[in-house]
């Protein structure tokens, strides 16, 4: 996948864009599934990233600020929180946290309910390691036939001060599941590739209540 610098940018897509591109992806999917799904419980919305010219409003993922070891994620080799929050602090002035993922770790977010009008997510991440380690981004989902899926969304490359990631589209990947009851169940997944030494910060998802 092309790899992704992470230096400030602004929002990527407008409504008209993106409601195009769901078209098209939703349009793949000429039989939903009629399996249930639970409901998605209500969210707070905000809007973090205005600085950066991002008026879009945002819910934070669970454990997504990072204070305290993330209730339902899965750690491994090595990631854990550290002190030592992202520098814009958009969750909270008193935040002091984020999560380390050093070389040979990853980290899986606990499930997210998401829907068609949750595009994309963004988060930001720092690397103190080699330039050339990348920070790779999944998305885990269970397809209709109920086969866990994974699916590359991102590659980023970030360098050792903090910096807000660009949009990271998934709903591409997820449309053709959730067209028939319009939500679904997901998890992201983090891995930096051989090298780096991340630390990720304040992941936040779209549900595109402000367009």
């Amino acid at each position: 996948m092309r790899s992704t610098r992470i230096p400030h940018f602004p929002r990527l897509a407008g409504a008209a864009a993106l409601a195009a591109l769901v078209a098209g992806a939703f349009s793949t999917a000429a039989v939903a599934t009629d399996k249930p799904v639970a409901d998605c419980p209500p969210q707070t919305v905000v809007q973090p990233f205005l600085p950066w010219h991002d008026h879009g409003s945002y819910f934070l993922a669970p454990g997504g600020n990072f204070e305290a070891a993330p209730a339902g994620w899965g750690l491994s080799g090595g990631a854990q929180v550290v002190a030592g929050n992202e520098s814009s602090h958009v969750n909270a002035a008193s935040d002091a946290s984020s999560l380390s993922l050093p070389t040979g770790s990853s980290a899986t977010s606990s499930q997210i309910c998401v829907t068609i009008h949750s595009p994309n997510i963004r988060l930001f991440a720092m690397n103190g390691g080699s330039a050339r380690s990348m920070l790779g981004v999944s998305v885990n989902y269970t397809d209709k036939r109920g086969i866990a899926r994974s699916s590359s969304i991102a590659m980023l490359r970030g360098g050792s001060s903090w910096s807000l990631s660009p949009q990271i589209l998934f709903v591409n990947r997820i449309a053709p599941i959730v067209g028939g009851q319009g939500q679904t169940w997901v998890s992201f997944t983090f891995r930096p590739t051989t090298g780096g030494a991340w630390q990720i910060d304040d992941f936040y998802v779209d549900p595109l209540k402000s367009q």
